[in-house]
């Protein structure tokens, strides 16, 4: 295990996940949604400061 970005940046963290040097990462998600663009959802203007049952 390494701690704070030890060995790869956060925006080379998912990076390094998809080539195989490393096995798991937890990045920003903001950085995600370059592979994922779905997850990118979350910085949608119009859900700040609802509760996750209003969404």
């Amino acid at each position: 295990m390494f701690e704070a970005g030890s060995k790869y940046k956060d925006s080379e963290a998912a990076v390094a996940v998809e080539q195989g040097a490393i096995d798991i990462a937890i990045p920003q998600y903001q950085l995600i949604s370059r592979f994922v663009p779905e997850s990118d959802f979350e910085q949608l203007p119009m859900l700040y400061g609802m509760g996750r049952e209003e969404i």
